[in-house]
């Protein structure tokens, strides 16, 4: 008897008749039920070329500072040859030395990187380096409660080349 069988008071058989329904109804909702079944290993980041989609779909829309349908030539995550999270801890480093910055890998609430910006022992900013799809507010509520300036970019937005420029203005307004 497995485990299941035992926690629903099934015999093995009915339990694999009713997952074998469910499976049909999923499949016939149109959910893949064929995903591989390993969990996922914990894959280094890419470097940000090879994230990068080769081609930008959208070519028209807003013109930016660090947006648009084109690599732009200044020195971008796309362009610099580091991994996105070495090319903001570059940046960083390099334009903000008057702040102990500190890297540390998301929580469970996400993916990518947290910088945290100290100056005489006090917080004075923390930047979110993340997915898209991940999750916007949790951090940005707790700064926000907590009185730390806050601000974040994605490494995956499309159209977004997260310019030098770009980068060290979005963080030169955060820290005031």
């Amino acid at each position: 008897m497995s485990l299941f069988s035992k926690l629903f008071g099934k015999s093995d058989d009915e339990m694999a008749e009713s997952l074998n329904k469910l499976k049909k109804m999923m499949e016939d909702a149109g959910i893949d039920t064929k995903k591989d079944e390993k969990p996922k290993e914990e894959q280094p980041a890419k470097p940000a070329e090879a994230s990068r989609p080769q081609e930008v779909i959208k070519e028209d829309g807003p013109s930016g500072f660090s947006w648009g349908p084109n690599m732009p030539e200044e020195e971008n995550q796309y362009n610099s040859g580091l991994y996105y999270d070495a090319y903001f801890e570059k940046i960083f480093r390099e334009e903000f030395s008057e702040y102990d910055v500190i890297k540390e890998d998301m929580p469970f609430y996400g993916s990518g990187k947290t910088f945290t910006f100290m100056k005489g022992g006090s917080k004075a900013l923390v930047v979110e380096v993340k997915k898209d799809s991940s999750s916007a507010k949790y951090l940005r509520n707790k700064c926000e409660r907590e009185g730390i300036p806050y601000t974040r970019f994605f490494y995956d937005h499309e159209g977004w080349w997260n310019t030098r420029a770009y980068v060290v203005d979005r963080v030169k307004k955060a820290l005031g």
